[in-house]
């Protein structure tokens, strides 16, 4: 749960194992959805490029990571070679790499 939207008030972001994320306001109501085609394993909220803005970042099981802002609008498509598991930024102010474990055993930093 985070303010994805900048309206200083928390939504949740809820994934599915049938490969959909759900955005979802306070109350419970849908924002957004996308259908992502497979198990989604992980979804992180970021600031990746320092605009005061979140991103969500959603591991598919198919080895894609997906970028989005908060309006649900994809940013970016990453292909990684195996199953995107887990999504690793770094801190607030931190430089370094953003960091995925794959199904593969591999770790990637992009």
């Amino acid at each position: 749960a985070a303010d994805i939207v900048g309206d200083d008030a928390p939504e949740v972001l809820v994934a599915s194992a049938t490969g959909y994320l759900y955005a979802l306001d306070a109350a419970g109501d849908e924002l957004w959805r996308d259908r992502l085609g497979f198990t989604v394993n992980d979804v992180v909220i970021a600031d990746l490029d320092d605009d005061a803005g979140v991103e969500i970042l959603a591991a598919e099981e198919d080895g894609l990571l997906r970028i989005y802002a908060g309006d649900g609008a994809i940013r970016r498509t990453i292909a990684t070679p195996g199953a995107a598991r887990l999504v690793c930024v770094p801190g607030a102010g931190a430089d370094g790499p953003l960091l995925v474990a794959t199904g593969a055993g591999e770790v990637i930093a992009y």
